[in-house]
């Protein structure tokens, strides 16, 4: 439309332009006539004329001028009407278009509307054939049913003749049976020899099967439904263990693995107090037995002094022939040993085992179980051995990862024992303030029971028969030397520990009077720690040698009594063979008699107060 519009436009101003061009030209020729004439008739001079002429002009021009805006006024005034109408014709179409659509969802909602009548309409008449296929079937069972009655009355019928009859052959039955006995009471009854025998031993061994069987059903009920010593039904560990923590499945926590919880990382509750001794719990077996490991080494000491296996080692010796002797057995059951060689920890598999002992050392397979980002077994600057021996040396814990060392070396010992199945608990949440008890908790004195006397405190490394060996819980604060002339402890040889021990501070004791004196274990270590006992020497303060049990591990570098010749043992996680003339820690032990506490719980934090 706009395009016609400029067409028009420029056909009229052309024809405007001739029209011009026609005009001029006739005023040319006028003006030359006038010219001509020009000496006759009086008339304007030529710039007159041109004036006139340029006027003339000019009037057109803006004549023109007027007529193309007034033109140019009318083709905008139309084309702002074409474009009204052409806005109006748009909105009447989007109308249109609106309607359009309302109609059609409109009848989009009719058609679903109609469907879901017929679906109802289906599902009316469905329902209606069910009823009727339901008042069939009942109208089918109940002709059936008078059917069945009508054969169970003729059933009936004969089942009641033939119980009579039944009845009859009983009663007739029972009869005779009267009359033999009747006829037998007359008669005397005799058994044979045989029949005598074999009652006999049926009796007996029927009452043997009682006795066994009943004494077993009283063990077991006995082992899972315990009971404290005042009759107060108990729970047992391991069902305490599941119900007091919430199984994680990463970081640290109780996991739960092939129907065994197992403890993982250095941040869980797993404490539990048995034979006085602190522990860790590894995990609960499927039987419903508990590993558990000394949380604390015990002592340290060579594997061997030359490669061997497990069984064979020093160790191995050491923990079921001492240590075992300050554990209470009728809490533990037999533990498993691998005797196989492992010189890669990936992927091995244990095919050759050992069940005949109570005691073992840590395993590879226990130490990598119980990690996470760290490991509750052992700390950061531990060294201890394990039970896994590869071709020439053996495994050991270095801190928190593996490696192997020579048999030789003297590093920490962490024992492990298994508890029973059916142990209970009597008190505690596993935690450190309050760990798991199992046992009966009572005001004795055991060893690692810690005591005062005086201002000293000391802990308890070993009972025997009515004397209490203590060692000082802690390094004296002055150093000293072993030894001069040799690695041997000598209380008469001046300038000495030894002589120190018994004079200087013996006299500073105020409790010196209950000091009992004793044979002091000084021999050599050769192949076992049991040569020790070789050689002793007298005196009433003394330290502790390579045998005794060692508490309070936080005291490091202290000389002990053990010596190879010309050498002497210093203690530590990583114990040592020093010379004897160089000054060291030390640690002095005693013997006292027996007495009773005067107060105190036998914790480091509260110990048992003896004497005044």
């Amino acid at each position: 439309m706009i395009f016609f519009f400029d067409i028009i436009y420029i056909v009229g101003g052309r024809m405007s332009k001739k029209y011009d061009d026609d005009f001029f030209s006739d005023l040319d020729k006028t003006t030359d006539l006038l010219k001509a004439f020009k000496p006759h008739v009086e008339s304007e001079p030529n710039n007159k004329i041109d004036d006139i002429y340029s006027q003339s002009k000019s009037n057109q021009e803006k004549s023109d001028r007027i007529q193309k805006q007034q033109k140019l006024d009318e083709l905008l005034e139309q084309k702002k009407q074409q474009i009204e109408k052409e806005k109006q014709q748009q909105a009447i179409e989007q109308q249109e278009q609106a309607r359009k659509e309302q109609a059609r969802k409109i009848e989009q909602q009719l058609i679903q509307s109609k469907k879901k009548q017929e679906k109802e309409e289906l599902a009316k008449q469905q329902k209606q054939q069910d009823n009727l296929q339901a008042i069939f079937s009942t109208k089918q069972q109940a002709r059936e049913e008078k059917k069945q009655e009508k054969t169970d009355i003729s059933e009936i019928v004969e089942k009641i003749n033939e119980s009579v009859e039944e009845t009859k052959r009983r009663a007739s039955k029972k009869q005779r049976k009267i009359e033999e006995k009747q006829q037998k009471k007359k008669e005397k009854v005799k058994f044979s020899p045989f029949e005598i025998i074999f009652c006999s031993l049926s009796f007996l061994f029927i009452l043997g099967c009682c006795g066994v069987y009943g004494s077993r059903l009283l063990k077991y009920y006995r082992i899972y439904n315990p009971k404290g010593v005042n009759g107060n039904s108990l729970m047992l560990l391991t069902t305490a263990i599941g119900k007091n923590n919430k199984l994680v499945y990463e970081g640290d926590g109780l996991y739960m693995s092939g129907g065994e919880y197992v403890y993982k990382g250095s941040n869980v509750d797993n404490y539990i107090i048995y034979s006085n001794l602190t522990w860790r719990i590894l995990k609960t077996n499927t039987d419903g037995s508990i590993d558990i490991v000394l949380d604390d080494y015990i002592n340290s000491m060579p594997w061997a002094n030359r490669a061997k296996t497990y069984l064979e080692s020093d160790v191995h010796k050491y923990l079921n022939e001492y240590f075992i002797k300050y554990l209470d057995t009728s809490y533990l059951a037999k533990t498993t040993i691998c005797k196989d060689e492992v010189n890669n920890i990936k992927g091995f598999t244990c095919n050759n085992k050992n069940e005949d002992y109570y005691v073992r050392l840590l395993s590879i397979s226990e130490f990598l179980n119980s990690k996470t980002d760290g490991t509750f077994i052992s700390k950061e600057n531990e060294v201890l051995w394990l039970n896994t021996v590869s071709s020439d040396k053996t495994w050991q814990i270095n801190g928190t990862n593996l490696s192997l060392a020579d048999t030789t070396r003297i590093l920490g010992i962490k024992p492990v024992v298994k508890l029973k199945t059916g142990v209970a608990l009597i008190s505690g949440d596993g935690s450190k303030e309050n760990p798991y008890l199992v046992e009966e908790k009572n005001s004795d004195i055991h060893v690692g029971s810690h005591v005062k006397l005086g201002s000293d405190m000391y802990v308890v490394y070993n009972i025997d028969g009515d004397y209490l060996d203590l060692a000082l819980s802690r390094v004296l604060p002055v150093k000293y030397r072993f030894n001069v002339t040799g690695g041997e402890f000598n209380p008469t040889l001046k300038g000495t520990m030894a002589y120190y021990f018994n004079t200087s501070l013996l006299n500073k004791m105020s409790y010196k009077d209950l000091l009992v004196e004793k044979d002091w274990n000084i021999g050599k270590y050769e192949s076992s720690y049991s040569d020790v006992t070789s050689k002793t020497v007298k005196a009433k303060v003394g330290t502790l040698d390579i045998m005794d049990l060692k508490f309070d591990n936080d005291l490091q570098d202290y000389f002990i009594l053990t010596n190879d010749g010309a050498k002497v043992y210093v203690y530590g996680n990583e114990s040592v063979i020093a010379n004897p003339a160089v000054y060291q820690n030390m640690r002095p032990a005693i013997r006292i008699k027996k007495i009773s506490p005067n107060g105190g719980d036998g914790s480091k934090e509260n110990p048992f107060i003896l004497g005044a």
